[in-house]
């Protein structure tokens, strides 16, 4: 007989322990000892005595439904906005970039040290300790409904803290680790007891892990950050949680790490660098014009734009610093900077540059994107060509392969500003026919009257013969334009140009 009880989401935190060593002398790649633990939350009402604990992670659909209550619309709650703090960020996994191969070592079995190795529970870890605190502060997820927990409980007494000083002593098979479709658990190997409403600190990992000290700057986030470039050279995956670093015995800061699978390398950042400055400068964007083609009637201009970038990255610490720099990946542009990026994620690249004690150091990024502008050439404007041709370093080529059909525009412009002058001339003249029109209508039969009106008629009709003939000047012009269009037509079907400028 068995049963499912829904109980809260187990938590992972980590502690990464660096040897005692000054931390100026850390250069390039060092070895840390990873240790992890499960916080698990018996909530069920009852003890857990003696039973076999095993913790499952991934991100199952789950979920819950009321399906026998009523369903009101509920209208969106608005936080009141807070201040700004910096918080610890999840940075993106590389893309682009080798991964370490999986190396398979006794170190990845599941170690508990210490005279209580074993289960720590709520009641034996009661010992503050400021200089520790949040260190087991955790955000991880659990088998079932994928949800996200927290504690805010920051302990730690005597019982954990020889973790802290490096004093490691193995006790072999403790646990067990299993990968199963997109899904993985630690299962522990001896029973544990865990009473109700009570909490137990759960140790299910304890590896050595390759990492290397960086600082990270990144225009979203532009305070420059502390963090490690941490390996998981194993074969077990790291759930999502929090971790606390400790340096030569202290306490050095802590952050949050997404899930980190076996091989995958990631930053994790835990503290702010208060001795690197990074700023930008020399920002230059241009577009500039390389390629013309005209086929059928439409000329396409390619053109480049650039955009370039200088990062400046001072040190004011006293050891060596590699920095890295964040840059944004933009849709549809290239690189052409000569420093290549050490890494690429899905929306950045990341430069990687030395400062020394005390230096200033540049990164100069430049960028360029490609785009084509299409234009019908009977539609082409006077000013649109001219900034075509302005932009062009080779204008004289393509003048001379485009004078056939600038002539013939030029001789359709003309005949078409005859043309209107020609219209607007009738339109004078049909309005003063309209105002004399609308005057003889207006005279009464008297002697003065009837004096006014030949003279009136007069005037219409040297307008009308005027009229007539502006009417066969318009129409030769519309002919003489109609053969104009036809040979600028057959210049534009003749023209056919690729050519680079």
């Amino acid at each position: 007989m068995s049963y499912i009880s829904e109980v809260p989401v187990w938590k992972s935190t980590y502690r990464i322990v660096f040897p005692d060593k000054s931390s100026a002398a850390a250069a390039g790649p060092e070895t840390a000892i990873l240790q992890g633990w499960a916080v698990v939350d018996n909530t069920v009402g009852s003890d857990w005595n003696n039973v076999q604990l095993s913790l499952v992670a991934g991100a199952p659909q789950s979920f819950i439904q009321p399906l026998s209550q009523p369903i009101y619309t509920q209208r969106p709650e608005v936080p009141v906005p807070e201040a700004a703090n910096i918080a610890p960020v999840v940075h993106e996994g590389a893309l682009e970039a080798p991964l370490a191969a999986p190396v398979a070592s006794s170190s990845q079995t599941v170690t508990v040290t210490g005279a209580n190795a074993g289960l720590l529970t709520e009641d034996k870890i009661q010992g503050k300790s400021d200089r520790f605190a949040g260190s087991f502060a955790g955000v991880g997820r659990g088998s079932g409904s994928g949800s996200v927990g927290t504690t805010d409980k920051k302990w730690l007494d005597e019982d954990v803290r020889y973790l802290v000083s490096g004093a490691v002593q193995d006790v072999s098979n403790s646990a067990n680790s299993a990968k199963f479709d997109d899904f993985f658990e630690y299962t522990l190997a001896q029973p544990v007891t865990i009473h109700k409403n009570e909490s137990a600190l759960v140790p299910v990992l304890q590896t050595n892990v390759q990492t290397e000290r960086v600082t990270l700057y990144s225009a979203s986030h532009p305070v420059p950050l502390r963090a490690l470039w941490l390996t998981n050279s194993g074969t077990l995956t790291l759930d999502r949680g929090s971790f606390s670093i400790f340096d030569n015995g202290e306490f050095a800061g802590e952050g949050l790490t997404d899930t980190i699978h076996a091989g995958e390398k990631r930053l994790l950042s835990y503290a702010v660098d208060q001795a690197v400055r990074v700023t930008t400068e020399g920002h230059l964007d241009s577009t500039h014009l390389h390629h013309v083609t005209v086929h059928d009637g439409y000329l396409t201009e390619r053109n480049e734009e650039i955009r370039e970038v200088t990062y400046v990255v001072h040190s004011a610490a006293s050891d060596a610093r590699t920095v890295l720099i964040e840059h944004p990946v933009q849709n549809g542009w290239k690189l052409n900077s000569e420093i290549k990026p050490v890494e690429t994620t899905a929306s950045l690249y990341r430069f990687s540059v030395a400062a020394q004690p005390g230096e200033t150091v540049r990164l100069h990024v430049g960028e360029s994107h490609t785009q084509g502008v299409r234009y019908q050439l009977t539609d082409l404007q006077d000013d649109q060509l001219q900034i075509i041709l302005n932009g062009s370093g080779n204008r004289a080529a393509i003048e001379t392969a485009l004078a056939p059909v600038l002539a013939a525009r030029a001789k359709v412009h003309d005949l078409d500003t005859q043309i209107d002058a020609k219209q607007a001339d009738i339109d004078r003249l049909a309005e003063d026919q309209k105002r004399l029109h609308d005057n003889l209508a207006g005279l009464k039969d008297s002697p003065e009257e009837r004096a006014l009106a030949r003279r009136y008629a007069g005037e219409m009709n040297a307008d009308e013969d005027q009229l007539q003939s502006l009417k066969k000047d318009q129409a030769d012009l519309e002919q003489q334009r109609k053969t104009a269009q036809q040979a600028l037509d057959d210049a534009i079907r003749k023209l056919d140009l690729d050519q680079d400028v």
